[in-house]
């Protein structure tokens, strides 16, 4: 017999089954808040407004506008409670084969993508325009002409104010950057980003994208909120930004162009295996910064001997006597007497 969500005693139709069973085996309950079931009050029922489909996001905190998140309308779930008196343990198989998506009256919110799965449909949708609040997906699932399921769920959006980057590890005050300048191609400190509403509280979604750096991520996405570990590549001369959801945010370095920095070669200390040699940028105001990326060292003795020192790393070992040594970065290559 197939049931209503709302009645186990009452037939819906063929496209709906809810089970009852006794108590859960071993006594194991599965909670419906590991499903963010907050849209209605029966823990016991599915969490769309009208109690029909359970809707699960890939996010608890609020979208920031013009970012993604996906939502899952499971094909199945299995709820349970266990009150003093009785144990109860609920099904719920909903049958998507062969149906489409429609969504009748959704404002605030674009969809961008919609996918058919064993475990359920997934809606990719999008906080759109300047939506500050809650947003209403209204979900019809259609199967030929007839409405198999229909329901209704938020989507609590936030507008973008600010990027916040920080060091990783505990709050130290210190620089999330440890230079204020980068030349091109260079690589970054590793940083945690996100985004904050105009109270300072995090946002969550997906839309971080390059601007005149490149992102590269070094973790994977967070389950609450946009703070996730990045690197940067500098790509373009000149400040520093990152678009967010399409929105140009500046990060707290410059971008040194290729003209406007020349090489420094320093002697480091030596650390028992020897002197080293590290190559720096020396910029037009003076400022010395690492170059932080790849380097081609070739080294010609005053006899005439030559020899590759690194592919890759700017510091090798200092050769003994005198000659001259010629590095490549990028596109660009100087030579500087050692």
């Amino acid at each position: 017999m197939t049931l209503d969500p709302r009645d186990p005693h009452r037939e819906r139709g063929p496209a709906f089954t809810r089970l009852k069973a006794g108590r859960a085996p071993g006594g194991v309950a599965l909670l419906a808040t590991a499903l963010g079931l907050t849209a209605c009050g029966d823990p016991g029922a599915p969490n769309g407004d009208k109690q029909v489909l359970f809707f699960e996001p890939e996010y608890t905190g609020r979208i920031a506008e013009n970012f993604s998140e996906s939502i899952t309308l499971p094909r199945h779930v299995t709820l349970g409670d266990t009150p003093k008196s009785v144990s109860r343990i609920e099904h719920y198989d909903y049958d998507f084969d062969g149906t489409a998506l429609e969504f009748p009256d959704t404002v605030g919110l674009t969809v961008r993508d919609t996918t058919l799965d064993a475990v359920g449909w997934h809606v990719t949708l999008s906080c759109s325009g300047s939506v500050s609040g809650s947003a209403k997906l209204h979900v019809l699932v259609r199967a030929g002409t007839r409405a198999q399921y229909e329901d209704t769920t938020s989507v609590n959006c936030g507008v973008a104010r600010a990027l916040d980057v920080a060091p990783l590890g505990p709050p130290t005050g210190e620089p999330a950057f440890s230079f204020a300048h980068y030349i091109l191609g260079a690589a970054t400190d590793a940083v945690t980003v996100a985004l904050l509403d105009e109270s300072g509280v995090p946002l969550a979604g997906h839309g971080l994208s390059n601007g005149s750096v490149e992102l590269n991520p070094a973790s994977s996405p967070g389950d609450d909120q946009l703070s996730d570990i990045y690197w940067f590549t500098p790509t373009q001369a000149g400040p520093a930004t990152l678009l967010a959801g399409g929105v140009p945010f500046q990060l707290p370095f410059d971008v040194v162009g290729d003209d406007n920095w020349n090489y420094e070669l320093s002697t480091l200390p030596d650390a028992g295996s020897g002197p080293l040699w590290s190559v720096s940028a020396r910029l037009a105001d003076g400022t010395i910064e690492p170059v932080a990326q790849s380097c081609t060292l070739n080294a010609t003795a005053s006899d005439g001997t030559s020899a590759l020192l690194s592919f890759g790393s700017c510091v090798t070992p200092v050769l003994p006597g005198h000659g001259e040594l010629c590095i490549t970065i990028r596109s660009k290559t100087g030579c500087v007497p050692y």
